[in-house]
Order: structure tokens, then sequence, then C-alpha cells
């Protein structure tokens, strides 16, 4: 009877890349998701921040370098394939939590980028829906071969996405069922 619930919930699911482009090499996008989830619950998945590599298998390694009054160094270890290229990314990043907000600035001196962001919005459309925006922008200063073009990178990153975006709505979803 478990599994209807999960097949309705992932049925009624709104996926949105909503942006995507590349300009000076880096590489903009905008993905929201509405998940049936109480928005502090998926707030906690969110912030959760040495358990981020539980969102994407891609993610190896995700821990909290320090913390001071203006928020949280944090290190992301990554590792994508791409076609027969695999890319090991480490990123750090400054990130500050607000209400419904959290945001990160990679530290470029400390990252295999050399500038980005990212801003996850959380807005509660109800007690158990909850649309996550994640606004982002990533510059690698790593060379990507010419055969793997903005097509296949969008496809990648669209799937990655919706990856992480259903692990958020899972581990919220058995969250809000051990309450």
């Amino acid at each position: 009877m478990i599994v209807p619930i999960k097949i309705i919930a992932q049925s009624h699911q709104q996926t949105d890349l909503k942006d995507f482009k590349v300009i000076n090499g880096a590489y903009m996008y905008e993905y929201s998701q509405v998940i049936p989830a109480h928005s502090e619950v998926i707030y906690s998945v969110l912030n959760n921040h040495e358990k981020i590599n539980l969102l994407n298998p891609n993610v190896e390694v995700s821990t909290i370098i320090s913390q001071s009054d203006d928020g949280l160094k944090r290190l992301l270890k990554i590792n994508q394939c791409i076609l027969f290229f695999c890319f090991k990314m480490r990123l750090v990043e400054h990130v500050v939590e607000r209400e419904n907000e959290i945001e990160s600035t990679i530290i470029p001196d400390e990252s295999d980028f050399s500038e980005g962001y990212t801003h996850w919005r959380i807005d509660s459309l109800g007690p158990n829906r909850t649309r996550i925006t994640l606004t982002a922008r990533q510059k690698p200063n790593f060379w990507i071969p010419p055969l793997i073009g903005e097509p296949i990178i969008k496809s990648v990153l669209t799937e990655q996405l919706r990856i992480t975006f259903n692990s958020i709505r899972l581990i919220a979803q058995k969250k809000m069922t051990h309450k």
C-alpha cells in the first residue's frame, strides 16, 4: 500500500529547468520542483551540510571546515563522469543560512572553480507542499573537452538535479513519517 502513495506523489511533482545558459565559460541555471513535504523538513535536509553526500551519489565528501558568526565554510568533493571523461571537483564554499534560504559562494583559491554561487529558496505552498528553487552560477577552472558541448552538459546537469531533488523528497518524506 505504501508503493501507490509514492507513485502518486511522484506523478504530481512539478519539475522545471527554468533556465540554462553558458556565458564566458560560466554555467548558469535555475531549477525548481514542488515536493510533497513540509518546508521546515526540507530546510533541515538542505542545511545538514555534513550529509549533502546523501543527496547525490556523485558527492563523495561533504564536510564543514569551520563555522563563524557570518556562516560556515564547507568542502564538497564531487566526481562526475560525462561520456568518457571524469572530473574530480573540489568546492570550498562560504555558506550563509537565512529563513527559507541557503546561499553559498565558491572560494576560488581553494576550489576547482574560479567563481560561483548557489542559492536555494524554500517556499511553503501549504502544510505538506513546498517549492524548492535552486539558482546557480559556476565557472570551472579546469578544461572541458570540446566534445562535451552545451547540450550534453545541460542534459547531465538536468539528470543530476533530478537525482538530487528526488533524494531531497525521499529524505524529507521519511523524516515526516518518523516524527
